[in-house]
């Protein structure tokens, strides 16, 4: 389930650029800002998307926060969870 449609790159741009500035305290309290942002303000994606998407990002090397930023805009575009619109249908 998919909120208000997809987010605009600006929308995208300044979430995030706010989340950077205000946000301090490490993962739990970028992970707890992020999820109050995307799915209970914007509507973005749901809970359960969003769940998927940071357990999805605990596994990829790197980041969390950074891998869980990226994933949100792409799973409200209708990409899959964590690798975005680009690479559906694709093979390894």
């Amino acid at each position: 389930m998919t909120g208000e449609g997809s987010p605009r790159l600006w929308d995208v741009a300044t979430l995030f650029l706010k989340l950077g500035v205000i946000s301090f305290g490490g993962l739990a309290a970028h992970v707890a800002l992020m999820r109050e942002e995307a799915v209970r303000r914007r509507n973005w994606v749901s809970d359960e998307q969003f769940l998927d998407l940071l357990g999805a990002s605990n596994l990829i090397p790197g980041p969390t926060a950074t891998e869980l930023s990226a994933g949100v805009p792409a799973a409200s575009a209708g990409g899959g969870p964590v690798l975005g619109p680009r690479h559906r249908g694709t093979r390894c």
